[in-house]
């Protein structure tokens, strides 16, 4: 599998280190190929590749969206390459005050999905910080995974997701459908204003519990 990856900052980089033990390739795709971009590419790994954005959207089996999430209409409306791909919404349209960007009203996922309706888009890695995506082991829970929510209409992109997923620690939750991902969105915000308001530490995440039936 080749991943494409939009986005080096702390989440992008997180999600790309880890990918390389589970994909054939991962890539970055750069805006410019400047000298310093290329350099902070080559810091996150030496075993990830680089080049324009629409190169690797082209050639990548699966896109991480991991962009600055009140970027996220105007980016995807300059690249009509993602219009089949199978895509990974983690973005959160954070507005002031820590509040959703877009009002309440759609989610960055929904807001892919009608751009491009032929477009497999899930929404996932958006609940929580980039340190648990680096590592997501609670050891004092035994068992217990932390719980990793998705949305999004296609099934057998979920499944690709759910298996990326599981890679990184997490137990996979399919939340619904496409518009299940405002929730996801509004979860996000749960987390980041228990973190950044409230100043708890930033290593919590939430897990699904299940009685035996």
């Amino acid at each position: 599998m080749k991943v494409g990856i939009i986005g080096s900052s702390d989440v992008g980089a997180s999600i790309g280190k880890k990918l390389i033990s589970f994909a054939s390739e991962v890539t970055y795709g750069l805006r410019e190929l400047s000298d310093d971009k290329i350099e902070k590419i080559k810091k996150i790994s030496p075993d990830v590749a680089y080049s324009t954005i629409k190169s690797t959207i082209e050639n990548s089996d699966i896109i991480f969206i991991a962009i600055p999430g009140y970027a996220v209409e105007g980016f995807a409306k300059q690249y009509p390459e993602l219009g089949e791909k199978t895509i990974v919404d983690c973005t959160n349209p954070i507005g002031e005050g820590v509040t959703h960007f877009h009002k309440s009203a759609r989610s960055n996922t929904q807001i892919i999905q009608e751009l491009y309706p032929k477009a497999k888009v899930v929404k996932s890695f958006s609940a929580y910080g980039f340190a648990n995506f680096i590592d997501s082991s609670y050891k004092n829970y035994n068992e217990v995974k932390p719980a990793m929510l998705i949305a999004g209409n296609d099934s057998e992109a979920k499944d690709i997701v759910a298996k990326i997923n599981e890679h990184f620690g997490f137990e996979t939750v399919d939340a619904g459908d496409v518009s299940m991902a405002l929730h996801l969105e509004h979860q996000a915000l749960l987390w980041i204003n228990m973190f950044h308001v409230q100043g708890r530490d930033f290593d919590f995440t939430w897990a699904q519990l299940r009685r035996d039936k």
